[in-house]
């Protein structure tokens, strides 16, 4: 399928990082998600409660940003993937969170992508 769900440039801020130093303040996270439901948007018939209310993914991304403990944007990525699929009926998600912290660069980023298995 080629439909997909798509929130993207999420504004977060979350204490992640490294060293003790990086991890003192909240810095600032932006992350996009991508996500298919199990059914097609046709098969929904307009019906709210048969989509998935991306105000509420939103919510538990954030969530899971301020509650981590990780020290690395890799396990973080991976740790909201594993909530959202965990709370939603997600069928597949793709997610690129980035981190604004070389001078030099715009911007670090990890992706990931799961699938629930069928």
């Amino acid at each position: 399928m080629g439909e997909w769900i798509e929130i993207n440039g999420l504004e977060l801020t979350g204490k992640i990082g490294v060293s003790e130093e990086e991890r003192r303040n909240a810095q600032r996270l932006q992350l996009s998600a991508r996500f298919q439901l199990s059914s097609s948007f046709r098969d929904l018939n307009d019906q709210f409660d048969r989509t998935i209310d991306y105000s509420r993914v939103a919510g538990e991304i954030e969530k899971a940003v301020g509650s981590t403990r990780a020290h690395l944007l890799e396990t973080l990525v991976s740790e909201i993937a594993d909530a959202l699929m965990t709370q939603f009926p997600i069928q597949r998600i793709e997610l690129e969170l980035k981190k604004f912290v070389l001078s030099n660069a715009s911007y670090v980023s990890v992706r990931i992508e799961k699938e629930r298995k069928k």
